[in-house]
């Protein structure tokens, strides 16, 4: 279980970071990540040791901006992501995030 916030711009349907609503994964795959079609909707969820994973939606790219950001060394581990590609790190999410994101995400300095 993960807490979560999101916009889906194109449905009004919005959860603020700071109100987050409890959510299963396979709900995140089967519900959430297949809405995010209009440029900058998103989806952060957040695991039991507070660590975050975010996905945007760029509309230009028709890709996703999957991040792990850090504030504590002031950037975000992330990795642009088709769809199938995106829809596969869904699915193969396990328990806690690493602090370093997954594997091919890079450091972005803020």
């Amino acid at each position: 279980m993960y807490q979560a916030f999101y916009n889906i711009i194109r449905m009004g349907d919005e959860v603020l970071a700071n109100a987050t609503v409890s959510i299963e994964l396979a709900d995140v795959y089967s519900e959430l990540f297949p809405l995010m079609k209009e440029d900058r909707e998103f989806f952060g969820l957040v695991d039991s040791k507070g660590t975050t994973l975010q996905a945007m939606y760029h509309s230009e790219k028709d890709n996703y901006w999957f991040e792990v950001p850090r504030p504590d060394i002031e950037g975000s581990f992330g990795l642009y992501l088709t769809f199938d590609k995106a829809a596969d790190l869904i699915k193969s999410i396990e328990g806690d995030f690493p602090l370093e994101g997954f594997s091919g995400f890079e450091f972005n300095s803020w």
